[in-house]
């Protein structure tokens, strides 16, 4: 599996001054640029390694972002998942061929 490098723009003096280089500043642009490309290769990365990871625990739902991450414990507990849990218990399970 690849690598994700994340870098951190750190001064001194707190101020950050046109790091991308985007705003005509003479001294700017000395953070490297990640453009969309990157960014969207990135999240779909993170997204797909925090589905395996789930898999791999056998989690019954995945909540793979950190925004649905803060909304989990409420989904499992929720009224809707009780009947869905419910529901599945009148359901005989039957073992799908593979």
């Amino acid at each position: 599996m690849g690598k994700i490098v994340i870098s951190e723009n750190v001064t001194l003096d707190g101020v950050i001054q046109d790091p991308a280089g985007r705003e005509d500043f003479r001294l700017g642009g000395w953070v490297g640029r990640i453009g969309d490309q990157g960014r969207e290769r990135a999240a779909k990365v993170l997204l797909a390694q925090a589905i395996f990871d789930g898999v791999e625990k056998g989690d019954e739902e995945i909540f793979p972002d950190p925004f649905s991450q803060t909304q989990a414990e409420s989904w499992r507990m929720s009224a809707a998942k009780e009947l869905e849990r419910q529901n599945a218990a009148l359901i005989p399970a039957e073992p799908i061929a593979a």
